[in-house]
């Protein structure tokens, strides 16, 4: 039974074999031929891609040890030029080509003719390719006996060879003083900022090669910053990126406006330019307010604009930091983003075209308490003329000047800030400008106390200048005061053009440090620039972060950068170019008079984000604690902004103890780590984490 079941099965295996043999013969002798053809042109196809797996590992292999080797023979090329410059480009190609062929492993698989071909005509780019074809094993079958192995690759020095570098760089008073030291602040040659100056030197050895003036491969540019940054006055700067309409938001918001008559304009906006105007051999030294947040944080140009779905992206998070397993760099980051304030101006507010355009920055005169002339103690003016008021008739008998007392302020906070002596327009005695200063108080009084009404000037006295007593708090006007408007100068008179007290400093330019440094590769010019700095006034970092962003980015205000699309030395393009900042400084964020409590109403110093009391960084951001606070996060974003550009941020700390500023500038960094961020102590340590910083630019790198 188990035999014939055995047969039973064999029989059907054969029958069924016989008709398969059946249906193949038919296959092939069919006469049509459509059958046959595509029968054979599948089995060719199946063959091809059966071969052409083994042929393209064969090839993926090779091709992989080949660029492996042309990146070290160009490597092996570069560093024996730099060992000897009296090597002729045809030696260094034939070191290189033996240089690859005792690297490469595969040379057997080739075919005959294959060779290497070197360019070392440009010191900035060593050029290296190959031609010649691999053999096949298996696509021989299919009609295919060799595949191309051709191809190329470049080295390029970052920095000697294609870098646009800032240089951000504090230029703050306490750059004065020794390291770890605030004693012997002169500036001489043991303060920090001649170690900084020291320092540059050593980078730029290591960027420019011996004897070396100028480069087609290095552009540097220099950002020296306190509390604020200077662009005006550079080769690129140009009067269509300044408010010169007055129409930015901010522009003169903390002035108002007299007319001849004597009558207060609050549609009226004081220009920052009929300001300088109106001042007596003093005009704007280069220095700007920051743009209204967020504008202050985005390379926008002048002019520019952004879309509503532009505008809502600034305040996204990006999607690459969580809080699981974050480093401490990646959270700081990240709380900078989603704890970003709510900007003071509405959106229609901030995308209008002129907040794209800066405010040059004109520092209010503060008032002054420095003797009897500038606030009256016991009250008391006296004066037999009677005046007439535009608004109401008054008698100028026993009227007084409130001081600046009596609220925390004191005499010594009043005589640091005053620029002109508030009794050039104060006391009676010493100028007519008295009897319009003080139709203003009238006013000022009346409206609010009730017995004048002015809604807007109200508004303003209330809301903008923070007033709320109607006599105690003259004193909080009076910097908003800025003269009576003559339309035949076209300029403001009766304060500024009485003059300055020249037994104290004060400028409405304050400490403006010199203007930016425009990207250049001339060795000399950056030299003679550094030379020349000097130290003096606050901290704000982040503003001049952007200002070094912007310098070596292609858009204005700044367009020396390399832009896509443009061709540049020796036939680069802009993805040949690294660009990278450096930011350096020995001071924490401050926005305090001397490091202590503010010494003005305002809650804060001026600085290019105005005084706390504006709001300016934000929603509630009205003390100069709160800003310092959150200028370390506007810090934070910038920097993640600019390195979303691919661009290499570098940070410095120099001397300064101080945790906060010390996290803020390791997350800021590319890295928080060597090369990119370093806290140095003293002049040594700063010069190697210049030269550091430099021998990282010039370090080789395959580029394609």
């Amino acid at each position: 039974m188990v035999f014939d079941h055995i047969n039973e099965q064999g029989s059907k295996r054969y029958s069924a074999v016989t008709a398969l043999y059946s249906q193949l013969r038919a296959f092939a002798d069919d006469c049509r031929g459509n059958i046959a053809i595509l029968f054979a042109s599948m089995m060719t196809l199946l063959a091809l891609f059966a071969g052409g797996a083994v042929d393209y590992t064969r090839w993926n292999t090779i091709r992989a040890d080949m660029l492996s080797s042309l990146d070290a023979a160009s490597l092996a090329i570069a560093q024996l030029r730099s060992s000897d410059s009296n090597l002729t480009e045809e030696e260094l190609k034939a070191y290189g080509d033996a240089f690859f062929r005792e690297n490469f492993k595969h040379e057997s698989s080739l075919l005959p003719g294959w060779f290497v071909e070197f360019n070392t005509s440009s010191d900035a780019v060593i050029g290296a390719c190959i031609f010649g074809d691999l053999d096949t094993i298996l696509l021989g079958v299919a009609g295919i006996g060799k595949l191309a192995v051709d191809d190329c690759v470049e080295i390029t020095p970052q920095g000697a060879g294609r870098v646009e570098l800032a240089l951000v760089l504090d230029v703050t008073g306490s750059m004065n003083c020794p390291p770890g030291s605030d004693t012997g602040c002169n500036g001489g040659s043991n303060s920090k900022l001649q170690a900084l100056k020291d320092s540059i030197d050593t980078m730029l050895n290591a960027l420019y090669k011996d004897d070396e003036t100028t480069s087609d491969n290095v552009r540097i540019g220099i950002v020296p910053f306190n509390t604020f940054v200077n662009p005006g006055g550079a080769s690129s700067w140009s009067t269509n990126y300044e408010d010169t309409s007055a129409q930015a938001y901010y522009h003169g918001s903390r002035f108002f406006h007299v007319t001849a008559a004597g009558l207060v304009d609050m549609s009226r906006t004081v220009n920052h330019y009929d300001l300088f105007d109106s001042v007596d051999n003093v005009t704007w030294g280069g220095c700007v307010e920051s743009r209204p947040y967020p504008l202050d944080e985005l390379d926008v140009p002048p002019g520019g604009n952004l879309s509503t779905s532009e505008f809502d992206a600034i305040f996204e998070t990006p999607d690459e930091w969580d809080d699981s397993g974050a480093s401490d760099e990646d959270t700081l980051n990240l709380a900078a983003f989603t704890d970003a304030p709510t900007p003071h101006l509405t959106e229609f507010e901030i995308r209008t075209a002129n907040n794209f355009n800066f405010v040059p920055s004109f520092i209010p005169d503060g008032p002054d308490c420095n003797n009897g002339d500038d606030c009256q103690e016991d009250g008391v003016f006296h004066s037999s003329v009677p005046l007439i008021s535009p608004y109401r008739a008054f008698s100028w008998h026993y009227y007084y000047n409130d001081p600046p007392t009596g609220r925390g302020w004191t005499e010594d906070d009043y005589t640091y800030r005053f620029m002109i002596n508030d009794r050039n327009y104060l006391n009676p005695g010493f100028t007519l400008d008295h009897s319009r200063y003080a139709r203003i108080i009238d006013l000022y009084r009346g409206v609010m106390d009730g017995s004048l009404s002015h809604p807007d000037f109200e508004d303003f006295l209330r809301d903008d200048l923070g007033i709320t007593q109607s006599y105690s708090e003259e004193f909080i006007m009076r910097p908003a005061y800025v003269g009576y408007w003559n339309p035949v100068t076209q300029s403001y008179d009766g304060k500024y053009t009485i003059g300055w007290n020249s037994a104290f400093s004060g400028s409405p330019n304050g400490d403006c440090p010199p203007a930016i440094l425009p990207l250049t590769n001339s060795r000399t010019t950056i030299e003679n620039y550094k030379n020349a700095l000097t130290a003096n006034g606050g901290t704000n970092i982040p503003n001049a972060a952007m200002w070094g962003w912007r310098v070596i980015s292609p858009g204005a205000p700044f367009t020396e950068a390399i832009a896509p699309g443009e061709t540049g030395p020796e036939g680069s393009d802009f993805g040949d170019w690294q660009k990278a900042v450096v930011i350096m400084t020995d001071g924490k964020n401050s926005l305090k008079f001397n490091g202590g409590t503010p010494d003005t109403h305002w809650g804060s110093i001026e600085n290019s984000y105005g005084y706390a009391s504006e709001e300016r960084l934000g929603e509630g951001i009205d003390t100069a604690t709160k800003m310092e606070a959150e200028l370390n996060n506007k810090m934070l974003r910038i920097c993640q902004r600019m390195k979303n550009e691919d661009y290499v941020v570098y940070t410095v700390m120099f001397g300064l103890n101080d945790s906060t500023t010390r996290n803020v500038f390791k997350a800021c960094a590319t890295s928080s780590s060597h090369p990119h961020f370093h806290d140095v102590g003293n002049g040594a340590d700063l010069d190697d984490a210049f030269n550091d910083i430099a021998d990282d630019l010039v370090k080789l790198h395959v580029s394609k």
